[in-house]
């Protein structure tokens, strides 16, 4: 995101070939599991001494407003999330019933109303049976889960279902 010195009360100084001064704001999302959001704001060009000003002052008030839109906060769910690293199989589901190839995938996180997994290819449907194949006692039950969530993430894909336990 690009603020011009006219956002923050400047005047917009033109360097020539249509550049501006202004503050350059970066948002950099993690890769890793911890979900880390990193922040910069460095100014470019040769902003006015009232935008630079204004600016140093901004930045802490923009920073923790970003931060509470970013931040998690309390527990939304009603469930408390669990991190585990279970293996599982998911059999994807067809609109019409047939279940596709089962594919391996690794658990992230439960609760006692949803999961969050990881596979090394996308499942192209609404639907999955899950299976928690590394746990005894358990392993060839399988969980029907509406897959609400999906996102590449690298050579992977996230996946965030809900499932019932109260039928």
């Amino acid at each position: 995101m690009c603020l011009q010195p006219s956002a923050l009360g400047g005047d917009d100084a033109d360097l020539g070939g249509g550049k501006k001064a202004g503050l350059d704001l970066e948002v950099a999302w993690s890769t890793g599991r911890g979900g880390e959001v990193e922040l910069t704001a460095r100014l470019f060009g040769e902003p006015d001494t009232k935008f630079a000003r204004g600016t140093a002052e901004a930045m802490p008030r923009l920073f923790n407003e970003i931060r509470s839109l970013l931040k998690a906060g309390d527990e939304r769910r009603k469930d408390p999330r669990v991190p585990v690293s279970y293996n599982v199989t998911l059999y994807p589901l067809k609109d019409d019933g047939e279940i596709f190839m089962p594919a391996n995938a690794r658990c992230r996180n439960v609760s006692a109303g949803g999961l969050a997994i990881v596979s090394s290819m996308p499942i192209p449907t609404r639907y999955a049976y899950v299976e928690f194949t590394d746990i005894p006692g358990v392993a060839g039950l399988a969980l029907l889960t509406k897959l609400i969530r999906s996102q590449p993430n690298g050579a992977e894909h996230l996946f965030a279902g809900r499932f019932r336990t109260d039928l």
